[in-house]
């Protein structure tokens, strides 16, 4: 896939720059995304690359592991990536080509892929703190779903189910999207409070619950401490009428995908989008050993 992979990159940056006419992935609100630009362009051959190499040592292990559900889904993120970055589109992931090409496989140990993983991840890593707006949102997204993929590499659980991705990002001031945040922290500790009241005590759920809840008090305490104006807890919400360890597992994949993608609304209104960032991140990767969901584009409109 190297030679084939390098040469797809070169077409689509030169096709690109002489065009630039990426759409716009139903992005609404204000401030209005600002245009496309070369710089953009000119990092997805880099980017492209980078997941290229993770996505050959990968797939090499699923094949040796009898392409097990897991690593499939490990796999199938990683060409997911690929296919965008070397799309017509980049920034509207439906239009990504179904290719035939398949990686060529290169032999790797986990720890090997762990390590072109975390190499991809701060790359993009980078790529989104130097950038503002649509591409801070983008590369955000791409290298909190790259983390996912490296702690799948050693998670026990079998089957990893895409999380449903959201239609519109709406972006807001700065201060409107950091507000939105803490209130969407409001709502999920509410709601896991109440599900470690009806789950046994010290049960595996109520545990792990217990172990999301203290994380993110502590997110919301350091949320508020960035604003002189921080939105008060605006009273009780409704809960769903299960009082089980199903309805408490479903309560926290709801709470994350909600933090997700208020967190990435940030990355995408603010003027320095590293704090948001870091946000984006944490709440990517809450429940990495937990078998919800893996995203492929944690926070990107579909």
């Amino acid at each position: 896939m190297r030679k084939t992979t390098r040469l797809l990159v070169i077409g689509l940056v030169s096709l690109a720059l002489s065009a630039c006419t990426f759409s716009d992935p139903r992005i609404e609100g204000t401030p209005a995304p600002p245009p496309i630009n070369a710089a953009f362009v000119a990092e997805l051959g880099a980017a492209a690359e980078e997941i290229g190499t993770a996505w050959e040592i990968v797939a090499a292990i699923s094949s040796s592991q009898g392409d097990s559900a897991r690593w499939l889904a490990l796999s199938g993120a990683l060409e997911a990536y690929w296919l965008v970055l070397t799309g017509p589109d980049p920034l509207n992931r439906r239009s990504a080509i179904n290719s035939e090409v398949d990686p060529e496989p290169r032999l790797g140990t986990i720890g090997e892929a762990e390590s072109a993983l975390e190499e991809a991840r701060d790359q993009n890593l980078a790529r989104a703190e130097q950038s503002t707006g649509l591409t801070a949102g983008f590369w955000a997204s791409l290298a909190c779903g790259i983390e996912q993929v490296r702690r799948g590499l050693r998670s026990n659980y079998d089957s990893p189910i895409p999380a449903n991705p959201s239609n519109t990002l709406v972006l807001l001031t700065a201060d409107q999207a950091l507000a939105n945040l803490i209130l969407r922290y409001h709502e999920g500790i509410f709601g896991l409070q109440a599900a470690l009241g009806f789950l046994s005590d010290y049960s595996e759920d109520w545990e792990v619950i217990a172990r999301v809840l203290a994380t993110l008090q502590a997110d919301l305490d350091a949320l508020n401490s960035l604003t002189a104006t921080p939105p008060a807890f605006p009273g009780a919400y409704e809960l769903p009428a299960g009082r089980d360890g199903a309805t408490a597992r479903a309560m926290l994949a709801a709470t994350q995908q909600s933090l997700v993608q208020a967190a990435a609304v940030w990355v995408a209104s603010a003027e320095d989008p590293s704090e948001a960032i870091g946000y984006l991140m944490s709440n990517a990767t809450l429940t990495s050993s937990l078998s919800i969901g893996l995203a492929h584009w944690p926070g990107w409109p579909d």
